[in-house]
């Protein structure tokens, strides 16, 4: 095979997984729906398990093209029990900063900061 063939299942899994969560977002199949509300409740679960595992000061950043996507969906609930669903710790992560990073290119401009600081 040629490097171009092995990739093609690439482009085909991420068009797949586009598709998957406009399909859960917009409602139109109903195994995409339940499968993103699952996906969701890991999602705030582990997100919560993280911010009680290093208490970063400036609270819990979600970023990325799946995070983008679904991000009003993130705001229904579902994320914020899981989130916050750690028995005694509960009132504390209510509390806790969740923010959602929706530029694009956030990774890059990350990495062009990080070049640009004199050490």
């Amino acid at each position: 095979m040629t490097r171009c063939a092995d990739r093609r299942w690439l482009r085909v899994l991420l068009c797949e997984t586009w598709c998957r969560s406009e399909f859960a977002v917009s409602k139109r199949d109903p195994l995409a729906v339940r499968a993103l509300d699952l996906f969701i409740a890991v999602y705030g679960a582990f997100a919560g398990n993280m911010a009680l595992t290093t208490l970063s000061r400036g609270g819990v950043y979600i970023a990325g093209g799946i995070a983008r996507q679904i991000a009003a969906k993130l705001g229904d609930g579902s994320f914020v029990r899981a989130f916050t669903g750690k028995g005694r710790f509960e009132d504390f992560l209510r509390r806790y900063p969740v923010h959602i990073v929706t530029d694009p290119k956030i990774g890059l401009k990350g990495a062009l900061h990080v070049l640009q600081q004199d050490d």
